[in-house]
């Protein structure tokens, strides 16, 4: 469990990770005492909440722009293409499933957790961005693409050719996936002319 493994940490990195978060703390706790409303900010909530249709409505938003259509939002976002590719929304529901068939593990519980405080913190629509859950997201990627690979190489366990071709494919199809988003965050989205648009200012006429 978390606990057994925090026994096992030295004394001495648990006083310096306690140190370092109060160092940090410092400055956000004398910024809430000046201006109490900015802790509703520091925990992501929104200062009101919004009404049920406005709930549900930010509630559905993050399945249709994860997997149908992305936010109108040029400063995170290309475009309105959805946030994943058809690969990741397939390892997506298989490490779901790998996570849901483990949900008795200590890690099962702690990505079922953050997920849902990070969607109630979406549909509340708070001072987040669908980044919040990206990645839990990607975990959650990882744990299906692993779970496929151990199936696949459980099924053929005494055919290296089949084992192999399973490997080759998977990687590719990683590969693929990778450059995809790359090449949509690093290429595309950088020189779009809307984002262009949003990043660039005019200075003011004297």
């Amino acid at each position: 469990t978390i606990l057994h493994e925090l026994r096992h940490i030295k004394v001495a990195m648990l006083a310096a990770s306690a140190l370092v978060a109060l160092v940090l703390a410092v400055p956000v706790v004398w910024a809430i005492t000046k201006q109490p409303t900015l802790a509703w900010t520091v925990i992501g909530a929104p200062l009101h909440l919004p009404h049920a249709l406005q709930l549900a409505k930010n509630l559905g938003n993050i399945p249709v722009h994860l997997f149908v259509r992305g936010p109108a939002n040029p400063v995170f976002w290309l475009g309105r293409l959805p946030v994943l590719d058809i690969f990741e929304d397939a390892m997506l529901i298989l490490g779901a499933y790998a996570f849901w068939h483990y949900r008795q593990l200590d890690r099962s519980k702690l990505l079922l957790g953050g997920s849902f405080i990070a969607v109630v913190l979406l549909a509340l629509g708070g001072p987040v961005s669908l980044t919040i859950l990206l990645p839990l997201i990607y975990i959650t990627i990882a744990a299906g693409v692993f779970y496929m690979l151990e199936a696949w190489l459980k099924m053929f366990p005494n055919n290296p050719a089949a084992r192999g071709v399973g490997v080759a494919v998977l990687i590719a199809a990683v590969f693929i996936s990778c450059t995809y988003q790359f090449t949509n965050y690093f290429v595309a989205w950088q020189q779009s002319p809307v984002t262009h648009s949003v990043f660039t200012h005019k200075p003011r006429q004297l």
